[in-house]
């Protein structure tokens, strides 16, 4: 007998490449079978016709560094109502306050957490004041051991390259950042906003594997040209491997960059939603599943949105048990339907896009426990 089974839902993996009406049998924490339709009974069953069935989605930038940051926003709260099992905190911390994070936060969330460290040793400590990006203040030894004492929590290394943040500095943090990384075998994750130097030259500096971070912001250059054509440098750094991350968060989104920028096809390879103490559950992110709902009333399919949410970030933190219903792996699911109704999209400028389809959260599952469910499902 299994422990779950979860009935007839519409199941999409993008790693299986499956889109179809299926059932999920659960034991013991894995995921054990995938069926056209499972004979054997289930200690708890789950009638998922009309639902939807993915993976659990991966959040790959939120700050949850509640307690020794004003960016943060409690983990469980904010992700498991939304079918999200896995978090990446977004380079909240740096070296010197990571171990807080991880025995607070960390250890003691229902979801995985995974997490960037900020190359400033203090991270995003406050709102009034910005970290220190002086490459004379990196510290790539003490980075090393915070990720030596705890193996394959960290995933990456954060740098902002705002002008605001830089100045009077342009490319040194950025060079020195992508040495370090080198050094310590991680992508780094570059929050372009407004940046502080050419932003083709900016993306042509990245690896494969980097991450170009809130890649429709709108101020300052942007990745358009003045003709409201993707730049060719954007394009070049995409065909050589440099991932692009539509992270949403309150500021660093325009519908000016993302309508036309889409309309040629450079659609996101990773969705995430930057959340924080101001936007979550608040306009105009709310949660991974409304921004998710965004995308489609823009035109992507269902199963692409899902793709950016589930086996793409999973690819790109290097968790294989993540992102897939494939027999033998984690059983994080998630469950949600479809529902018809107008729902508004806003952007950091106020700007507005009316949708007519939603995502609603019904069911999440994660290591095979229910830990969400809607009143009524």
């Amino acid at each position: 007998m299994y422990d779950l089974i979860i009935r007839k839902g519409h199941v999409i993996d993008s790693r299986q490449k499956i889109s179809k009406i299926m059932d999920i049998g659960v034991r013991r924490g894995k995921i054990e079978a995938l069926k056209n339709e499972i004979e054997e009974d289930g200690m708890n069953e789950i009638d998922a016709l009309g639902c939807f069935v993915t993976p659990g989605f991966i959040d790959y930038h939120l700050h949850m560094f509640a307690g020794g940051s004003r960016h943060g926003v409690p983990p469980d709260m904010a992700l498991l109502a939304n079918g999200v099992t896995t978090g990446v905190d977004g380079g909240t911390c740096g070296s010197a306050n990571y171990e807080v994070f991880h025995k607070h936060i960390a250890q003691n969330s229902i979801a995985k957490i995974k997490a960037c460290i900020n190359i400033a040793e203090e991270g995003l400590v406050s709102f009034s004041f910005n970290e220190h990006i002086d490459p004379c203040y990196y510290k790539p030894d003490a980075i090393r051991k915070v990720i030596d004492r705890y193996p394959g929590e960290i995933v990456g290394i954060k740098l902002r390259t705002s002008k605001g943040i830089a100045a009077p500095l342009t490319s040194e943090p950025l060079e020195r950042t992508l040495e370090i990384a080198e050094q310590l075998k991680l992508p780094v994750i570059v929050h372009v906003s407004d940046p502080s130097f050419s932003i083709e030259r900016l993306a042509l500096m990245l690896r494969p594997g980097d991450v170009f971070c809130h890649m429709y912001q709108g101020k300052g250059e942007t990745i358009l040209d003045e003709r409201g054509h993707v730049k060719p440098g954007i394009k070049k750094a995409r065909e050589k491997g440099v991932i692009f991350d539509a992270c949403n968060g309150k500021g660093n989104y325009s519908f000016r960059v993302a309508v036309p920028a889409m309309k040629e096809g450079f659609y996101p390879d990773i969705l995430s939603t930057d959340l924080g103490p101001l936007t979550c559950y608040q306009h105009p992110v709310i949660s991974l599943p409304f921004l998710m709902s965004k995308y489609i009333n823009m035109g992507m399919e269902l199963e692409q949105v899902v793709d950016m949410v589930t086996a793409s970030p999973a690819r790109q933190i290097g968790e294989e048990q993540l992102g897939t219903l494939a027999c033998g792996t984690a059983a994080d699911i998630a469950v949600f339907r479809m529902e018809e109704r107008e729902v508004t999209f806003y952007d950091c400028d106020g700007m507005e896009v009316k949708g007519q389809r939603i995502l609603i959260p019904q069911l999440t599952v994660k290591d095979g426990t229910i830990v969400y469910r809607q009143t009524g499902f």
